[in-house]
């Protein structure tokens, strides 16, 4: 039977070549990076928070030490400063608002889940300049993209387990916004704003309200499992295109050399509950004891 739908091995009589007709000399097609900037600013792009890092120098005696606060364990100047904030080893300085794309974001938390880092990110192409500005937009690894649109909306979702601080404050692996479902190895189940509120990013029970409490058989808080959503935050891991130039044309006709916007993998933050502080008032300070005797307070 003859399917003449079927043109895959070039039958003759069953195609027809179209002429391409080319002009003397060829048409030349140059980028426009005004339109590119405006593509990512004006039109799908949303706004990041943009902080820049640098490694920590804050009581480094000497560089390299393995010990890095010798007698300032206690010592909470930085703590509340509005300059930069200290996070794993860096320095996180604001520098502006910029607009970027997401071309995937993606989410994989099976390695979470093991106790080994998540492969959640995304990419996303920034514009050339900060919102409101002429500043050019300088990205490296380990900067930090915090998503400004929809701050009620813009949530990804987490679950884990976690055992019970009978302090009454309990800190999960990301800032909680939302607690979805919480449960304890009792099956009991517990609802917010009668037995605990969200304050902070943290589960505060409520005094007087049903909770966890301690489990008799390890004599320490009972084990608990909880479903709940948190903004993510995002760390440049890679840029692949970091300088990047091309040939562009202006309004005159004239080519010439420039920059284009810059194209960042991002990872999302794995790294949260690594960070500690000397301040116990802190959202991010370790709720339990320390493991030695150069963490800092509990």
């Amino acid at each position: 039977m003859d399917d003449n739908s079927n043109q895959s091995d070039r039958k003759p009589g069953t195609f027809q070549n179209a002429q391409i007709q080319y002009n003397q000399p060829f048409d030349a097609v140059r980028f426009d990076t005004p339109a590119d900037n405006d593509f990512i600013s004006k039109g799908l792009g949303i706004k990041f928070a943009h902080y820049i890092c640098m490694p920590d120098p804050l009581y480094n005696v000497q560089q390299g030490d393995v010990r890095a606060t010798y007698d300032s364990e206690d010592n909470q100047q930085f703590v509340d400063t509005t300059r930069f904030h200290r996070e794993n080893e860096f320095l996180y300085i604001r520098k502006g608002e910029v607009y970027g794309i997401f071309q995937n974001n993606s989410k994989d938390l099976r390695a979470v889940a093991a106790g080994l880092y998540s492969d959640s990110g995304a990419m996303v192409t920034l514009d050339r300049y900060y919102i409101g500005t002429s500043d050019v937009v300088k990205i490296s690894e380990d900067d930090k993209l915090v998503p400004c649109e929809l701050p009620t909306e813009f949530f990804s979702v987490n679950w884990q387990k976690f055992t019970h601080n009978p302090t009454g404050i309990d800190r999960m692996q990301f800032k909680v916004c939302n607690v979805e479902v919480l449960i304890d190895n009792a099956g009991v189940m517990y609802l917010p704003d009668v037995d605990f509120k969200v304050v902070d990013g943290c589960i505060r029970w409520l005094d007087g309200a049903n909770r966890p409490g301690m489990d008799s058989r390890t004599g320490e808080g009972r084990v608990c499992s909880i479903r709940y959503t948190y903004k993510p935050y995002f760390y440049v891991k890679l840029v692949p295109h970091d300088i990047r130039v091309r040939p562009a044309m202006d309004q005159l006709g004239n080519i010439t050399a420039k920059a284009a916007p810059v194209m960042a993998v991002l990872q999302a933050d794995w790294i949260y509950l690594d960070r500690r502080t000397a301040n116990e008032k802190d959202t991010a300070a370790q709720l339990t004891e320390g493991d030695g005797s150069n963490t800092g307070p509990r």
